[in-house]
C-alpha cells in the first residue's frame, strides 16, 4: 500500500540529490518533476544539466530575447528537449553546445538547423591554435583561447581547445 501512496517532498529531494541535483536547482525542480524524471530517462549522465534545461535557461532566455516565459516554453517543449538530449546522448553535440542550441531554438530558429553544429577537425583545431601561437609567443593558455574564440568562432569545441593550448604551450 505504502508504494501506491505519493512521495513525500523530502523523499523527492533525497532522490534528486542521489542523482547529482545541486540544492539551488532541487527547489526550482520540484514543479517540474514529471518533465524531469522524462528527460533524465533520455539522458542520465548530468542531471544538473537537465535541470537547467528546464528551470533556469526558460527564464533566462525571456529576458535575453524579451518574450514571455510561455512563449519560449512552448518553443521548448518536452519534446525538443527530448532531440536535444538524444544528439548529445549520441555524441552529435556536445554539453558545452546545448544551451546555444536552445536560445537558437527559442529565438525562432528550426530545431534540427539549430541541432546541426559544426565542429572544426582535431587536427585543422591544433594547426589553426598552432598559429595563433607563433603569432603571438609568450602568453598563457587563457589569453591564447580568448584569441581562438575570436578567430575561429564558436566551432571550436572549448575544452578540445583548451586542452591542445595547454600541450602547446606548455602549462
Amino acid at each position: 500500500m505504502k508504494k501506491q501512496l505519493p512521495k513525500m517532498k523530502h523523499e523527492i529531494r533525497d532522490e534528486l540529490r542521489k542523482k547529482g541535483v545541486s540544492e539551488e536547482l532541487i527547489n526550482l525542480i520540484i514543479e517540474n518533476l514529471d518533465e524531469f524524471n522524462i528527460l533524465i530517462r533520455v539522458y542520465d549522465k548530468d542531471a544538473n544539466l537537465i535541470a537547467k534545461m528546464i528551470a533556469l535557461w526558460p527564464q533566462e532566455f525571456a529576458s535575453k530575447l524579451r518574450k514571455e516565459i510561455g512563449e519560449v516554453k512552448k518553443s521548448l517543449n518536452e519534446r525538443v528537449l527530448e532531440k536535444v538530449l538524444e544528439k548529445l546522448k549520441e555524441g552529435k553535440i556536445s554539453d558545452g553546445d546545448v544551451k546555444s542550441i536552445l536560445l537558437k531554438i527559442a529565438s525562432g530558429e528550426k530545431v534540427e538547423n539549430a541541432l546541426s553544429v559544426e565542429r572544426m577537425s582535431d587536427d585543422e583545431l591544433e594547426r589553426q591554435i598552432s598559429i595563433i601561437v607563433k603569432e603571438k609567443q609568450g602568453l598563457r593558455a587563457n589569453a591564447y583561447m580568448g584569441m581562438v574564440i575570436q578567430k575561429l568562432g564558436t566551432s571550436v569545441d572549448k575544452r578540445k581547445a583548451m586542452e591542445i593550448l595547454k600541450k602547446v604551450v606548455g602549462e
